[in-house]
């Protein structure tokens, strides 16, 4: 997607964590919007999943994400 808007093919709206996550190609430009932009994530599974090992390492890897770093808020760990 970024290609195509560095290209000058296009436009696109973006998470800020997908921006975050990748480097912006040359030609590309990020601009905040103008009105708290926020979503939500919820990771269900199965019982006994976790003993699967694309399961626990997806968990692992959300529920170990740094709240400072990923401007994550009000963040619920149920189990």
């Amino acid at each position: 997607m970024f290609g195509l808007v560095a290209a000058g093919l296009g436009v696109a709206l973006v998470p800020t964590l997908a921006v975050a996550a990748s480097a912006l190609p040359p030609g590309a430009v990020a601009r905040p919007t103008s009105g708290g932009d926020f979503r939500t994530i919820h990771l269900v599974a199965a019982s006994g999943s976790d003993l699967i090992p694309a399961v626990a390492a997806t968990t692992r890897a959300i529920t170990g994400l740094d709240e400072g770093v990923w401007a994550l808020s009000g963040v619920e760990r149920l189990r």
